[in-house]
């Protein structure tokens, strides 16, 4: 699987608020989009919302380029 992209979304917050980040990959056989992984932050109390973001941003980068090195 060839790493492509990431997606971060933010969380509903009946789900806990907070961001959704998710790995997608990208199938060499067929070419088509693969959901390779991902993780939640959910909302925390007092906590500010820049920085979960951020460190959403820092794990996709971090994943994109371990996969350009493979």
């Amino acid at each position: 699987m060839k790493r492509e992209r990431y997606e971060i979304d933010p969380r509903p917050p009946a789900l806990g608020g907070g961001w959704q980040l998710r790995l997608i990959g990208r199938d060499e056989e067929t070419g088509e989009e693969v959901h390779m992984g991902g993780g939640v932050i959910p909302a925390a109390e007092g906590e500010d919302d820049k920085d979960a973001y951020a460190e959403l941003l820092e794990v996709g980068d971090d994943w994109l380029a371990v996969g350009s090195e493979a």
